[in-house]
């Protein structure tokens, strides 16, 4: 669990690249030390729970958090955000701005300028088409995609490095593209091919640098001693998917694993959840992703909107809508991180969690003294019940059907009053799992975003920061 410390006592090590290897398996001489909470680099995030959002140099973003208010009821301050690197080499992020590289340079100093870290979400292997597993394997497996990305991955390192200058930058590694490679291809990271020696030819790493193998547990060993040796200010970690498992000891229903509860009942459903968890946790641990210090493990929740996606009842049906959760599956999910976290002893961040609310929402702006508008389920102004989980909230369930499925529920935390269903703060919940913190945020499509919601996120936020809870790291 984490619990409260001192930021000097949450978070020591050294600042430098590992080379000695964890690993016994033959034929491997590559870095790849696993590595424990207490020997990542240090983060001014380390002291609390941190809440940070998507955001882009846009002007409508930086004007949402420049709009600063003494009030802080009404301020807009949170110490972290993140954007993608992506689009490929050929046309890709690098060609998003006046001069090259300048969507990292100009987010880096932008962020600082507001007191904000900045997070890049590295996602370079689907290249610049189309994600699928069959895609990033073969991206993987082309020399000349590969020695690309080595150099890609360099020149962003050089300006984290350089704009850094000291501070910390967070990077968030190749979202989906284990989870593919688990759930398709292999629970042997060792056993699956993959283009290192590229890396090498392109000059990123020498003969002076640990020999990795052309396997994908050497791929991700070299991503994470490229990032260790070229920009020692980054903290980062790879991507963990809920649905990596193909299914190891449980057949993954349709909906997803984390509603398998709905039909195995909540006691053998939610150990189904953590067996395939544990699964998921070794292959992530077997390919090498804890290596040289690695600070933290990302996991999402598919970046998809309630309402928003595969939903066409929310009102009248909304148990039909597989990503609409209610508090049942979201501690499902807890649990998931909870096992990922007993496992990897590496603090989690929640990645790309969506932003909507549930309608009907009692609370009341503090700008208006008003409750908050109803999200019609349009673009950018969908429903989602991740930030109801999270912050606690009371609202009214306006159909029988939306009193059944959110207020009927075995969850402790959630308490039902005629049509009024209350949800208490899970945060205490997700610190006992190992999280250390939440990056939400749109995902696919268009989600609801920090700007798209009325403000009834941001308001949370502020009251969250109001008396943040303090962590220290340990289990």
């Amino acid at each position: 669990m984490l619990a409260a410390c001192s930021l000097a006592a949450c978070h020591a090590g050294p600042d430098t690249v590992t080379t000695g290897s964890s690993d016994t398996q033959t034929g491997s001489t590559a870095a790849s030390p696993a590595s424990s909470p207490s020997a990542a680099k240090a983060s001014l995030l380390d002291d609390h729970f941190f809440i940070g959002s998507v955001s882009e140099d846009s002007t409508t973003d930086l004007d949402f958090w420049n709009a600063y208010a003494a009030d802080p009821d009404t301020a807009r301050q949170i110490p972290a955000r993140y954007i993608y690197i992506n689009g490929g080499f050929n046309g890709g992020w690098r060609t998003w701005g006046a001069q090259d590289g300048d969507r990292a340079i100009n987010y880096i100093r932008k962020s600082f300028s507001m007191g904000m870290i900045p997070f890049f979400v590295y996602y370079q292997i689907p290249g610049g088409g189309g994600e699928s597993a069959a895609g990033d394997l073969a991206n993987i497996q082309n020399p000349t995609f590969m020695k690309d990305y080595f150099l890609d991955l360099k020149f962003l390192l050089d300006i984290v490095k350089r704009e850094g200058n000291g501070k910390e930058v967070g990077i968030i590694l190749e979202p989906d593209f284990l989870g593919y490679m688990m759930q398709n291809y292999t629970l042997d990271p060792s056993a699956l091919a993959a283009q290192v020696a590229p890396a090498y030819a392109a000059g990123v790493l020498t003969s002076e640098d640990p020999q990795f193998p052309n396997t994908l547990k050497g791929l991700v060993e070299a991503i994470n001693y490229t990032i260790a040796k070229q920009a020692p200010n980054a903290l980062f970690g790879w991507q963990v998917n809920i649905w990596a498992s193909p299914g190891v000891h449980h057949g993954i229903p349709n909906n997803g694993l984390c509603r398998i509860t709905d039909t195995m009942g909540i006691a053998a459903g939610r150990s189904a959840v953590r067996e395939e968890a544990k699964e998921v946790a070794l292959f992530y641990k077997k390919a090498g992703i804890l290596s040289q210090n690695a600070k933290w493990v990302f996991i999402d929740k598919y970046g998809l909107d309630g309402t928003g996606n595969y939903c066409s009842d929310p009102d009248n049906n909304p148990s039909a809508c597989i990503w609409f959760w209610n508090t049942d599956h979201w501690n499902n999910y807890v649990a998931f991180v909870d096992e990922i976290y007993k496992e990897l002893q590496t603090p989690v961040v929640m990645w790309q969690i969506p932003i909507g609310r549930l309608n009907d929402s009692l609370y009341r702006n503090p700008d208006t003294g008003q409750t908050f508008p109803v999200l019609q389920h349009i673009a950018r102004r969908h429903e989602d019940s991740a930030a109801t989980f999270v912050f606690g909230d009371a609202f009214t369930a306006f159909t029988t059907a939306r009193v059944d499925y959110f207020g009927n529920v075995s969850d402790a935390g959630t308490g039902k009053n005629g049509s009024t269903v209350t949800v208490q703060p899970h945060l205490d919940d997700l610190i006992g799992a190992g999280v250390a913190g939440i990056l939400f945020g749109a995902g696919t499509g268009l989600s609801t975003d920090f700007d798209s919601d009325d403000n009834w996120w941001i308001t949370k936020v502020q009251e969250y920061y109001k008396n943040p809870k303090i962590l220290q790291s340990g289990n």
